[in-house]
């Protein structure tokens, strides 16, 4: 099948935009912070995949691929290192709301208000 990986990615990112917006609802993907970060790894991933694919460490098929390199990894690479960072950032952001709700319910954090100082209870 052409653009297998391309597919993969696609669909890496869809369910990262699925969980963020539709169904976790953590509305984190497009924050500065996260788009930052996406953008700082997209730059080492290009840096070291050309590296990599260059000398030649791994292979990519290209029948596999769009076929658009630049200039030895193929493009799709960076769209699932965009995936991943989109869909790790859903997932932390719902992990530490699920254990800040737990922790503020179970009475071990009180809330801002509550608060006479700045440290945590011991």
């Amino acid at each position: 099948m052409m653009a297998t990986f391309l597919v993969l990615t696609l669909a890496l990112v869809g369910l990262a935009l699925v969980l963020d917006y539709a169904v976790l609802r953590t509305r984190v993907i497009f924050t500065r912070h996260v788009l930052r970060t996406a953008g700082i790894l997209v730059v080492t991933t290009l840096v070291f995949d050309n590296v990599l694919s260059a000398l030649p460490v791994y292979v990519f098929h290209r029948e596999k691929t769009l076929g658009i390199y630049l200039p030895w990894a193929p493009i799709e690479d960076l769209v699932y290192i965009v995936g991943v960072v989109f869909l790790v950032a859903v997932l932390d952001k719902y992990g530490r709301r699920r254990r800040d709700l737990r922790l503020t319910e179970s009475g071990n954090i009180r809330g801002p208000e509550e608060r006479t100082d700045r440290t945590l209870p011991s």
